[in-house]
């Protein structure tokens, strides 16, 4: 299974092209949910099932810890973001493999926690076909 922790229940941070995003994850099997709608539990039994996982940088990504052995992760981080590399630490830690993709803050007055981010989706595509071929 392939998963994609959508933000579009969140309060924030959120994609604000995710609806444009959901094509191209679509496209290459990704399903779609919404963490924060799910019992800790039903996350769980969901990220155990996962052998990739997509997500803004964010708790949500910390699931790659149930997730099967030999997993792959990709996170869309901020591309000003160079110090908080916690989820590449994590999959390095319990085997997994990593991958990011940049992404913009529109407003770049507010702290990264607390913006919204844009992430160019030719960029996505790209990444994630190599993940895809990666694991194949």
């Amino acid at each position: 299974m392939r998963l994609y922790v959508a933000r579009a229940e969140a309060p924030k941070p959120r994609l604000l092209n995710e609806q444009e995003l959901a094509a191209i994850l679509a496209n290459h099997v990704f399903e779609s949910a919404c963490l924060e709608k799910l019992r800790l539990s039903e996350q769980v039994k969901l990220a155990s099932r996962s052998q990739m996982s997509v997500g803004l940088h964010g708790a949500g990504l910390t699931h790659m810890l149930w997730a099967r052995a030999g997993a792959s992760n990709l996170e869309i981080r901020g591309s000003t973001e160079m110090r908080n590399n916690c989820y590449f630490s994590l999959a390095s830690d319990i085997g997994h493999h990593y991958y990011y993709v940049p992404a913009r803050q529109p407003s770049a007055c507010r702290p990264s926690y607390f913006s919204d981010y844009v992430v160019e989706a030719e960029q996505l595509d790209a990444v994630l076909a190599q993940l895809v071929t990666d694991a194949a």
